[in-house]
């Protein structure tokens, strides 16, 4: 029973998804995943609660281009399912790794969930409430259709040759027909570890209109935007002591 106002993002299970899935588990962070594989399959009714969509087919490929290069495609369809609301929908994932120096790396990956049909405007049929949003404008407040999202977003890992630095970045934004601003969310870590002294300084930046349908953003709905910092620094001691190890 989840008694927060944070989603779970319960682990994948479907070996399908699972197999060389590490490239799209990694891109982004914690604060927003751009592309989460429960996604598919899976849709909020209107009382809020998991319903399973069927899937109608996918095809994925993955693996190693060379010591360098890696990559994994993509390519899920969902069936219409009119109890929820929901048209047809396409899921494409994509990611592209390269591999430089002795331990460091950079990735791209995209994410898109598209809505297939030529009627997506009858909110009679397709009333799901991914694809609606009531927006102000003035004193006017009007229904907005949004047929499809999209994510894009580049990693960066860097680790020294003996592992005492350690850093780490990303770069995010969104699309879709909600909002053309606000979408962005962006991170960094670097961290310095040795014998006589660590530290460690992150700071993620995520804004109010990130919307990575396809992904895991556990404060979208909660929180407008989310600005987060944390700072760490120790001095270890080795004492000659056989009752303390480390102080």
């Amino acid at each position: 029973i989840n008694m927060t106002r944070f989603e779970f993002q319960f682990p994948e299970r479907r070996q399908f998804f699972l197999e060389n899935s590490d490239l799209y588990e990694r891109a982004g962070w914690p604060d927003a995943r751009p592309f989460f594989s429960r996604r598919v399959g899976l849709a909020r009714d209107t009382s809020g609660l998991l319903r399973k969509v069927p899937i109608s087919y996918g095809a994925r490929l993955s693996g190693s281009l060379s010591q360098k290069w890696r990559t994994s495609l993509l390519y899920m369809k969902t069936k219409e399912t009119l109890g929820m609301g929901l048209p047809s929908q396409s899921y494409t994932a994509a990611a592209i790794q390269r591999n430089f120096w002795k331990q460091s790396s950079i990735q791209l990956t995209y994410a898109e969930k598209l809505s297939l049909g030529d009627n997506l405007s009858d909110s009679s049929k397709y009333f799901h409430p991914s694809m609606w949003e009531e927006q102000t404008n003035g004193t006017a407040t009007q229904k907005v259709l949004n047929t499809y999202n999209r994510t894009a977003t580049i990693d960066l890992d860097l680790l020294s040759p003996d592992n005492s630095w350690y850093a780490s970045g990303y770069l995010s934004k969104s699309f879709d027909q909600f909002a053309t601003s606000g979408n962005v969310t962006v991170g960094g870590f670097v961290q310095h570890t040795k014998r006589t002294l660590q530290f460690f300084l992150m700071q993620t930046f995520l804004q109010k209109n990130y919307n990575a349908e396809t992904g895991f953003v556990p404060s979208r709905g909660v929180y407008p935007g989310v600005n987060n910092t944390a700072a760490s620094i120790s001095r270890p001691i080795y004492p000659q002591s056989k009752r303390i190890v480390k102080i």
